[in-house]
């Protein structure tokens, strides 16, 4: 689900009934999520400070190849079903055959496409080397979203992408088809909350930051009520919202748009509880 105007935390609401615990350390502002305390993001920047080309190149694919290794090892089972219909919260990295359920009657997608860490250290290297090489926990969320834009081919959601979205699927019913590859959804420009947050989620676990994501089906944005999924994070400031799929637009006095940026909204923890009202 897509809004044109993400503002509150409020308009986040579902019935989870179980509170995840142990989320993690890692958000520092509610617009610029900053992370600290890392050894992995610590690790990749040393990789990223690399001068010699090929010798960062080939570093990078052995550390993914690794970090891969590391969270199969405590990932979700493979015949786990997510889906925006059974409100849920996951922490645990999503395996590549698992199958993720963006409407019922239709045939789910796995994350089982490599490139997506390929393209995410892509941007984290381009965005930490134009920042004149700021922390590289500053620069994650920019990251994530950048990287999400790049693959699916649309950074934001619109009408437009959900209709597109909901009429590929629709298309993907029969009883003897297979789960949809992730590649199957690269560049077609209408991946939404289902596809975005799910890969935002494994983005942030692969960088080794604590990420629940929750999928549910009575989420409210603007007008809209209906099935969404995001991100909460815990942090030492508090609790937060990621909405990957609606970052906050950036648009020029001519009414152009001019970028993007993480959308992020701190919730008390009365705000939080109640997201896991019956």
């Amino acid at each position: 689900m897509y809004s044109e105007n993400p503002k509150t935390p409020e308009s986040y609401k579902n019935k989870i009934k179980n509170v995840p615990q142990n989320q993690g350390n890692t958000i520092k502002s509610q617009e610029q999520l900053k992370y600290t305390d890392n050894e992995i993001l610590d690790n990749l920047q040393e990789i990223i400070n690399i001068e010699d080309s090929e010798t960062r190149k080939q570093t990078i694919q052995v550390f993914i190849n690794k970090r891969l290794s590391e969270l199969l090892k405590n990932a979700t089972k493979e015949t786990n079903l997510l889906s925006l219909r059974k409100n849920e919260a996951e922490g645990l990295f999503i395996h590549p055959k698992n199958k993720i359920e963006r409407i019922p009657i239709c045939d789910g997608f796995k994350i089982n496409d490599p490139e997506i860490y390929t393209i995410l250290l892509k941007n984290l290297e381009k965005f930490y080397k134009n920042s004149k090489k700021q922390n590289l926990k500053q620069i994650v969320p920019n990251s994530i979203i950048y990287s999400l834009g790049e693959y699916f081919g649309n950074y934001y959601g619109t009408q437009e992408a959900e209709d597109k979205n909901k009429e590929f699927y629709l298309d993907h019913t029969t009883a003897n088809s297979d789960t949809i590859n992730l590649s199957e959804l690269k560049g077609k420009e209408f991946a939404v909350c289902a596809e975005k947050a799910s890969v935002a989620h494994n983005y942030l676990k692969f960088l080794g930051i604590d990420s629940h994501i929750i999928f549910s089906d009575n989420c409210k944005l603007g007008d809209s009520n209906d099935g969404h999924a995001y991100i909460i994070l815990k942090t030492k400031k508090g609790r937060f919202i990621f909405d990957p799929t609606n970052p906050i637009l950036i648009i020029n006095n001519k009414g152009g748009l001019e970028g993007i940026k993480p959308a992020s909204y701190k919730i008390s923890e009365k705000d939080y509880n109640h997201l896991w009202q019956v």
